[in-house]
């Protein structure tokens, strides 16, 4: 025991042999160290009894008789001289249970000695029996205090039953007394008396993980211990306290609630009990998470697009920017917002194309810089309805690059068309001359076609003719004729502009054609060509497949002449 301690134990001793009413001295723990002679009288409880007694044990929302669980008391001990610091800074009522396990309604009145660091190093409390008034004639054989305080009973009970939300009204010592239908439905009861009875407490989660209704895993922190207590001592402090914490449903899971808790307090003003108004607000979390996703992926794409982006008021003063914005005008942020995007441009570049109203969907524009130099850019506005009336956002995108690349394109384009222009008048002048060379190469065909038709005809013509009218036996008569057809042949080209079709005649089916052409019988042909007669009509018979006439009654011979 340190000195500080032993002056603290020395005090309370002192101070507790000197009162008149019931008083008790805790340690840090909750453990009973000493007691007086009141508190003996009024609960029954001797010096014998201290070793191993607890405060725990005197309170009715504690006691052995209880019907919490004792895993759940355990974690309920952490409260036990909570009960202390509230009656420390205002004397409130509470039930203690004397040792025949009876219950005595109090008033407790506390002191606690702290040490230098402002942790609880013991408590001494005070308690005098509650003198409440005597019932009225009316309220004879009833035996629930809270009840003496709620004589409209219709009015609540309407109340009740008909609120959305959760009700539960509990006594001073947190043992619910009273539900409604949808506090059993939120907790996932089916009936109203599986609740009655049982302590608040025990939907409360006090420590571990557990599996909630919104998706997520809910840790009970040091923080979220720090808030309850904060709001209880608020209830007690004010009679009225709004919190939002997690609950117990029947199934071990917990859920999230906006809770409005109030004291309630009976015709004198004493408060009697607490009445909590529960709104499960499972879906108005996970809105909420979504709604922050949302706003989280927004603001990432804001930060990290490419293009500057930029928000604006109706009148055209910016309120909001991004980085790449900030790195396309070379300001900060802080030295952009609040002024007008107007002076961000080039007054000769149409800044009234500046204007949402009016702008067309994509325009470019030149943009001052912080230093003086400008850039060109590509603009979009779009206007749109927020919380604060019509504003508008824009975009803005670099595009000196692209400008410095149209302009080399531009002047290569340029130098292609001169020199296409260039090339093209070569080519015409090419052509001209191909086109006379051609017209002379034409010219020199046909004279040289003419002049070889007149040697034949001056040359060699006359001579066959001379040999045919002379002394030739049939062999060579035949031959000579077929020398004077051909040679005919060969020189008709240069006579007319016809050509004979293209057959696809093999070798002797052209020299049995040119015969037949010219009048030779199958005779003639075959002793001009060595052949037999039945050779050459096999030929001929080819001859006429060929030309499309086979087993009709057109003259082979005529036809012929009519396709030279």
């Amino acid at each position: 025991m340190t000195p500080y301690e032993h002056r603290t134990d020395e005090y309370f001793e002192r101070a507790i042999e000197s009162l008149a009413e019931a008083a008790f001295v805790l340690n840090a723990k909750g453990a009973v160290l000493k007691i007086n002679s009141a508190f003996t009288a009024l609960l029954g409880y001797g010096p014998e009894n201290i070793p191993g007694l607890r405060f725990a044990d005197l309170v009715a929302t504690l006691g052995q008789d209880s019907a919490v669980e004792s895993s759940l008391r355990k974690e309920i001990l952490c409260f036990e001289l909570y009960p202390l610091v509230l009656a420390e800074k205002k004397p409130m009522p509470c039930t203690l249970i004397t040792k025949s396990c009876e219950r005595i309604p109090v008033i407790l009145r506390s002191e606690i000695m702290y040490d230098r660091s402002g942790a609880i190093v013991q408590a001494m409390g005070i308690v005098v029996p509650e003198r409440r008034p005597a019932s009225r004639a009316s309220d004879e054989g009833r035996d629930n205090p809270l009840r003496q305080a709620w004589e409209t009973e219709e009015l609540y009970r309407n109340i009740l039953e008909n609120s959305g939300d959760a009700i539960i009204i509990a006594d001073f010592n947190g043992w619910i007394a009273t539900t409604n239908e949808a506090c059993v439905r939120m907790f996932g009861f089916e009936r109203q008396e599986d609740l009655l009875g049982r302590y608040l407490l025990e939907f409360i989660p006090m420590a571990g993980s557990y599996a909630s209704s919104t998706g997520e895993r809910f840790v009970v922190s040091e923080e979220y211990y720090a808030r309850q207590l904060m709001e209880i001592e608020h209830l007690f402090e004010t009679g009225l306290a709004k919190t939002r914490g997690y609950m117990f449903k029947k199934d071990q899971t917990v859920f999230p609630v906006d809770a409005t808790m109030s004291l309630l307090r009976d015709e004198q003003g004493q408060p009697r009990g607490t009445i909590t108004i529960c709104r499960d607000v499972t879906d108005k979390i996970i809105a909420e998470r979504r709604i922050q996703q949302s706003q989280t992926f927004l603001e990432n794409i804001f930060e990290t697009i490419a293009d500057g982006l930029y928000v604006t008021d109706s009148r055209g003063t910016i309120r909001m920017v991004n980085r790449a914005f900030c790195d396309i005008v070379g300001y900060s942020e802080q030295e952009v917002l609040g002024t007008p995007v107007h002076d961000l441009f080039q007054p000769d570049t149409n800044a009234d194309h500046l204007d949402p109203a009016g702008c067309p969907e994509r325009h470019e524009s030149l943009c001052r810089r912080k230093d003086g130099s400008t850039v060109h850019v590509e603009l979009k506005v779009t206007m749109f309805t927020g919380a604060t009336g019509e504003a508008a956002v824009g975009t803005l995108r670099d595009i000196t690059e692209r400008k410095q690349f149209e302009e080399k394109l531009s002047r290569a384009r340029d130098k292609l068309e001169h020199t296409v222009q260039e090339r093209t008048q070569d080519l015409q002048e090419a052509n001209t001359a191909l086109r006379v060379l051609l017209n002379t190469r034409d010219e020199a065909r046909l004279a040289l076609e003419k002049k070889i038709t007149a040697r034949v005809h001056e040359l060699v013509i006359p001579y066959v003719e001379k040999l045919q009218s002379g002394p030739l036996n049939e062999r060579q008569r035949a031959h000579l004729e077929i020398l004077s057809v051909n040679l005919r042949h060969i020189i008709a080209p240069f006579e007319s502009t016809k050509t004979a079709p293209n057959l696809q005649l093999t070798p002797m089916e052209t020299q049995v054609a040119n015969l037949v052409q010219y009048g030779r019988t199958t005779k003639d042909i075959a002793e001009a060509l060595s052949l037999s007669t039945k050779t050459v009509a096999f030929h001929r018979d080819a001859i006429r497949r060929k030309l499309g006439i086979h087993n009709k009654k057109i003259n082979l011979r005529k036809y012929l002449l009519s396709r030279s």
